[in-house]
């Protein structure tokens, strides 16, 4: 008997540090342990090739639209992918704000409509942005929440990522021990709770929002995708909040759609050329050196070097931008761009980042 499968749905890792914005080499992506589960009872697929991964069904052959052997969208389905960081130079090159690698996800869905033409991105519906702040990495059942200030009681409220309350208690410092500054909230005593976006909040404005998975690998795994077919069991208000250039499936019927986009954008830094005479007798004066480029350069000299600096940011990549070195107006060379493996200095703030490039003339 002749066997057909058609893709469900397939989804492009991207970067716009590259030049043709290809992410394949960034990533190794896998089905979460549970959406392996999902795969195996319902005959479905996984196949993953350089950039691109998507699930494949059994289609019945020959029928167009395609329809499912098997029939599957009653069920609300999530279908949840665990983005295994192996580049070693990704959080160099990557616009991430505050980010704790081990400790801390990115979450990516397809439950917010961000069309640009034809092209359909994934992102953080949650926060309402492509690439929201980092969740806290939960893989144990003991949340740990802190509260903002000391308290004798609070109510602690557990919801899902569609607003459902899954739980609400409340808390108080045992006798004759003061003030509560934490308290150590068990997943396990909590029906419902499986692998999934999670937010504790506390009735005095304090919340702790963390994505739940005891079996994720752990250290190098830099994100989740979960891609809903539907919703209308899972949302408070029985709605279905796939927006319908996102759906995949209607019925039993395959849904074509163009590829799902996950992206990540480069960073940028603020480049700083520190240049040194290799020979004294060279001719070159360091005092008649300067730098131009796509944004203006300070300078701030020492005793043995001259200090050119992007006054504003750059973006890295891999398209070189031009930045010329010369000397009593005359050009000596093209400057070499910051790669990804150049260091970035105050990469764990919020304010200025530098790139430095050190050039002997």
């Amino acid at each position: 008997m002749r066997l057909s499968y058609r893709s469900l749905f397939k989804i492009q890792t991207r970067h716009t540090f590259y030049q043709e914005a290809v992410s394949a080499a960034d990533f190794r992506v896998r089905p979460t342990a549970t959406t392996q589960t999902l795969l195996d009872q319902r005959g479905l697929v996984f196949r993953a090739e350089s950039g691109r991964f998507g699930i494949y069904a059994e289609v019945v052959p020959g029928s167009e639209p395609a329809r499912l052997s098997r029939a599957i969208d009653p069920e609300n389905m999530v279908f949840g992918f665990e983005l295994e960081a192996i580049n070693p130079y990704l959080i160099n090159i990557s616009r991430l704000g505050h980010y704790r690698p081990g400790r801390e996800l990115f979450y990516f869905d397809n439950l917010r409509h961000d069309q640009v033409g034809s092209e359909l991105y994934l992102g953080d519906s949650v926060a309402g942005q492509r690439l929201g702040a980092p969740l806290a990495l939960q893989s144990s059942t003991i949340v740990d929440y802190s509260f903002t200030n000391p308290v004798a009681s609070a109510q602690l409220t557990l919801v899902d990522r569609f607003g459902n309350q899954l739980d609400s208690q409340l808390v108080s410092a045992p006798a004759g021990q003061g003030l509560l500054s934490s308290f150590r909230y068990d997943l396990a005593d909590i029906p419902g709770v499986g692998p999934g976006r999670y937010r504790l909040q506390d009735n005095l404005g304090g919340d702790r929002q963390f994505y739940y998975d005891p079996q994720l690998f752990g250290g190098n795994v830099f994100g989740v995708i979960e891609l809903f077919n539907r919703t209308d069991q899972l949302t408070p208000d029985s709605t279905n909040r796939v927006p319908n250039a996102y759906r995949f499936l209607d019925g039993d019927q395959v849904i074509v759609t163009g590829d799902f986009i996950f992206q990540l954008e480069c960073r940028s830094t603020r480049w700083r050329y520190i240049v040194d005479k290799k020979y004294a007798n060279n001719g070159i004066s360091l005092a008649q050196l300067g730098v131009t480029g796509p944004v203006a350069f300070s300078r701030d000299d020492t005793p043995t070097q001259a200090v050119f600096t992007a006054q504003d940011p750059l973006p890295l990549g891999e398209v070189q931008q031009v930045v010329t070195l010369a000397h009593n107006g005359s050009q000596i060379r093209n400057l070499p761009n910051p790669t990804a493996r150049s260091p970035v200095l105050g990469l764990a703030g919020i304010g200025n980042q530098f790139s430095d490039i050190y050039v002997s003339v």
